[in-house]
């Protein structure tokens, strides 16, 4: 299979991004240090998997994340809380420049649907594109300074809150309860007397639950790039397939079925010469009870070793 076509198979390590507009001047390198440090130890571990981007590109965090992301040659994928010509009003001229300058190299950029019932204020769609970023991500990339959100708010920290508790407003995100991670990269802001060094720290409901996640998702990655699919009855009706994203998702499920169909053959055999490794056992302890035969006892730890060692 091809790398093209093994990538519209494979399922993208998401990264959404949240973070303050107001950082500091100073703080830039380091900021741009940790983010791509964070977002190449994703790449390195898990070389089977595309990394795909969430990202705003609002001013401040948002466009430093994504310059970084395209110097690692990482798509971007840019949910915006109103339509464009709305949106830039919150940009000064020098900050609408450099969001143009990034969605046009973006892969796609769309406005989220708007599904609240707390009404369509400035507030309540940027707070939906937070719960929207967070919802979509295996990680929350957030530059954060580490101050506590509002109950109403709509910043960084209630997205946060948002990936960690999955908690908002008007319900609950479906989340098993081993989800939810934030890479936290600490940022000061202008509009605060902040004084403290950018540092990275992980934050998940369950230790380790984050890397676990990602390593199933680049095992999965690994089997389906080194498959051959058969074009098998869509999933989906035929004026869906033709969409980007059904199809995508289409074409995952497809791997997903056939890998499962070949693992469960190969789980099948296994547990057939277990069985006759058992039915071995059995023989050697009953020959050696019925004629005490010691050459038994070998075949029988013999038949033990070889059990142990196939089972691993």
């Amino acid at each position: 299979m091809s790398d093209t076509q093994a990538n519209k198979n494979t399922i993208p390590i998401v990264v959404g991004v949240t973070g303050h507009r107001d950082i500091r001047k100073e703080d830039i390198p380091a900021l741009e240090n940790a983010v791509s440090g964070e977002l190449q130890k994703i790449q390195r571990k898990h070389p089977n998997s595309p990394v795909w981007m969430l990202n705003s590109l609002a001013a401040g965090a948002d466009q430093l994340c994504a310059r970084v992301a395209f110097s690692l040659q990482i798509p971007l994928y840019c949910p915006l809380p109103m339509p464009e010509e709305e949106y830039r009003k919150d940009f000064s001229a020098e900050e609408s420049e450099e969001y143009q300058a990034l969605r046009n190299k973006a892969a796609d950029v769309f406005v989220v649907p708007y599904s609240g019932p707390e009404g369509e204020e400035r507030d309540n769609l940027y707070r939906q594109t937070g719960i929207y970023v967070a919802a979509h991500s295996h990680v929350l990339l957030a530059l954060w300074n580490g101050e506590p959100g509002s109950e109403h708010g709509c910043g960084t920290a209630e997205a946060v809150d948002f990936m960690l508790k999955g908690d908002y407003q008007n319900g609950k995100m479906f989340r098993p309860s081993n989800e939810g991670a934030v890479i936290h990269i600490a940022t000061p802001r202008v509009s605060k007397t902040q004084e403290f060094p950018v540092t990275v720290n992980l934050l998940e409901n369950e230790a380790g639950s984050l890397k676990e996640v990602l390593a199933q998702t680049d095992r999965f990655n690994r089997d389906v790039r080194k498959e051959s699919f058969q074009d098998v009855e869509p999933l989906l009706a035929p004026e869906y397939i033709h969409h980007a994203v059904s199809n995508r998702l289409q074409k995952v499920y497809d791997a997903a079925d056939q890998l499962s169909m070949k693992w469960q053959k190969h789980y099948l055999k296994i547990m057939g010469v277990l069985a006759a490794f058992s039915v071995m056992l059995v023989m050697f302890y009953l020959l050696y009870d019925e004629a005490e035969l010691n050459i038994c006892l070998i075949g029988y730890g013999g038949a033990i070793v070889l059990y142990a060692l196939f089972y691993q």
